[in-house]
């Protein structure tokens, strides 16, 4: 049997975190795993296989370019792609990032039918 694909999701708003959980949920095909800080996030993600991140870009501990040059240098998990989501301007966040494992960068909120289209199309399922 295989297994599913994770999904990382990484923010600091519980409200945020059900609304992401529950979407990803009714896909019924992914494993989710989820983060609450940048910390968790890195620690989990040298961990366990994780083969998408959907990360805030401001937690409360650490900028979400920081933990993607973090993850960038495990020894698992150093490609695996990321989406940050954030309530800063999208542009402005782009000028900010500098980690190759960002594939998209969508400002807060993040629309349910685009969420599920990013899924599908980082993840080829």
């Amino acid at each position: 049997m295989t297994r599913k694909k994770s999904i990382l999701i990484v923010d600091d708003s519980n409200i945020t975190m059900l609304v992401y959980r529950a979407a990803i949920e009714r896909l019924g095909k992914y494993q989710i795993r989820e983060a609450v800080s940048g910390r968790e996030c890195i620690e989990i993600a040298s961990k366990f296989p994780v083969d998408l991140i959907i990360l805030d870009y401001k937690l409360g501990d650490m900028s979400g370019n920081d933990v993607c040059r973090e993850i960038a240098s495990l020894e698992i998990n150093s490609e695996v792609p990321i989406i940050i989501s954030s309530m800063i301007d999208k542009e402005d966040v782009n000028n900010i990032v500098d980690c190759e494992n960002v594939i998209k960068i969508v400002e807060k909120p993040y629309r349910i039918d685009d969420m599920y289209q990013d899924i599908e199309k980082a993840l080829g399922s």
